[in-house]
């Protein structure tokens, strides 16, 4: 081969190059343009454009109808104690459920492990010794209600709190006559890890357990000084805010369900101002808005993934929001008629057999069932149908609260009282 066929050769392989590499630009322009096409057109349905990937897309919707629209049609199923056990779902009764922090040894700290700030120094006395001080430790969470898992081998309590902050607590012996308690926030909000924090410290500084802080109302019209200074609620800011909730409510972003849950939840606060009008509004004109938290309820999956809180998280804030209507508008004829469905008792009666996993979320299912049928005299007659497995599962719910779960017995035994008297 002469030289010039060599440059031809080589010109041509250049060239194929060029084309290839010409190709694979515009494949990858067009393939921006497809994504950033997708990424415009996923927020369309609340407003304005927000990228897929910042949250979990739960069921692609286009119409915040298609959310509900076979409820109706779901809650027709009969409620009766046999079909949870007949169906393939785990109730979590064999859940082990902790009675106390039994510390098998504490190891002394790793060579060269740093221990957070948040960390104390309890004197071992003959009166404080490992055992009491795993004791008050175990104490404190139950008392606060906070969910914990135990390990006795490593000395380290694995704890979530109802805002589900997570923290863990672990024990170091640092010298013969003294014990570390480490403190350790992994995850959630850093003010609600600080009250816990201050609550553990108090146990071995102070007399007592702290109880959360009671909150009180503030009765604005008492406050004579500023009176000049109150700024009403402006007309419609409770519709707006209504409104906005239901919009974010019925997208296919996850993140932002959340926020409209946590936010319709301050608003029919029982401590709230505005609460008693705005469950009014839910019930009256944004009826939408408590059939998808119904919806929410009756929803049972996702439960199998120890590190996904997305099921019990998702059935707090419904539960939560369902019990702040509950107690502002039970007499309702509305709510009395939408809550005694089957399905939804079904799911509350679900709930309160998750007790050992989901000891909050069975709390709250409690006091709705309790505050359902005072009101309701047609789910009162599907519950007594029922009775002896409903009284099983309260007096099991009982029971787990009376091991480690202070706000579940209360709510528990309240309910029993009730379902006596009725």
């Amino acid at each position: 081969m002469n030289t010039r066929q060599q440059n031809s050769t080589a010109d041509n392989v250049k060239t194929g190059e060029n084309d290839s590499d010409t190709r694979s630009h515009t494949n990858k322009v067009n393939e921006r343009r497809f994504l950033s096409s997708n990424f415009r057109q996923s927020g369309n349905n609340i407003g304005e454009a927000k990228p897929i990937f910042t949250s979990m897309v739960t069921d692609r919707q286009t119409d915040e109808s298609i959310l509900h629209r076979d409820l109706d049609k779901r809650l027709d199923k009969p409620f009766s104690y046999s079909t949870v056990h007949d169906e393939p779902k785990p109730t979590y009764n064999d859940v082990p459920v902790p009675e106390s922090w039994f510390v098998v040894h504490i190891l002394r700290p790793p060579e060269g492990y740093r221990m957070t700030l948040t960390t104390f120094v309890v004197s071992l006395t003959d009166e404080t010794t490992e055992k009491t001080i795993a004791n008050h430790i175990f104490a404190s969470n139950k008392m606060r209600s906070v969910h914990a898992e135990y390990c006795n081998e490593d000395a380290i309590a694995k704890c979530k709190t109802r805002s589900f902050m997570k923290f863990h607590i672990r024990l170091f012996k640092t010298s013969e006559r003294t014990v570390s308690v480490e403190v350790q926030r992994r995850s959630g909000c850093c003010l609600a890890f600080k009250e816990e924090y201050q609550a553990l410290l108090q146990v071995f500084k102070g007399d007592s357990i702290p109880q959360f802080p009671m909150r009180k109302k503030l009765d604005l019209a008492n406050l004579k000084c500023l009176e000049k200074d109150l700024i009403p609620i402006p007309e419609g800011a409770i519709e707006e805010s209504l409104e906005l909730s239901l919009k974010y409510l019925s997208s296919d972003m996850y993140d932002a369900k959340l926020l409209a849950l946590e936010d319709l939840i301050a608003s029919t606060d029982t401590e709230s101002d505005i609460a008693p009008k705005a469950c009014h509004l839910i019930l009256n004109n944004y009826i939408d808005i408590l059939m998808i938290v119904l919806e929410l309820i009756c929803k049972f999956d996702n439960i199998d993934d120890e590190d996904d809180d997305s099921f019990e998280r998702d059935h707090c804030l419904a539960l939560t929001l369902l019990r702040n209507i509950s107690i502002k508008s039970s007499t309702e004829e509305k709510f009395i008629s939408l809550t005694s469905k089957d399905t939804l008792l079904h799911s509350l009666l679900r709930d309160i057999n998750m007790a050992a996993k989901f000891p909050w979320n069975a709390c709250l299912a409690t006091k709705c069932l309790s505050i359902i049928c005072v009101n309701s005299t047609e789910a009162l007659e599907k519950v007594t149908k029922c009775a002896e497995s409903v009284r099983w599962a309260l007096e099991n719910a009982k029971v787990i609260g009376e091991k480690c779960f202070h706000s579940l017995e209360v709510e528990a035994k309240q309910a029993l009282q009730i379902m006596k008297t009725l």
